[in-house]
């Protein structure tokens, strides 16, 4: 009987460490697809952060050219009376 508990516990010590290491195998590239996924926010977050200096510069622009086109205006108008 101590022979088939041996036997028995062997192969249970066999399946555990099978199971084990599939275990390991199936989460590493769960931590690698984790640490892709965080390098790709971050990325957004760099791609969000200059879309939105991109705007405001581009914002300032026109309101630069608006600027220059009603100077430009008063000074046809300034001409146009004089």
């Amino acid at each position: 009987m101590s022979s088939v508990k041996q036997n028995l516990k062997s192969k249970n010590k066999e399946k555990i460490t099978k199971w084990s290491l599939m275990r390991e195998i199936s989460s590493e590239p769960n931590s690698l697809r984790n640490e892709e996924l965080a390098l790709l926010y971050e990325k957004i977050k760099i791609q969000k952060s200059t879309l939105k200096k991109g705007e405001i510069y581009y914002q300032e622009r026109l309101n630069d050219i608006i600027n220059i086109r009603k100077h430009i205006s008063d000074l046809k108008r300034q001409l146009n009376v004089s």
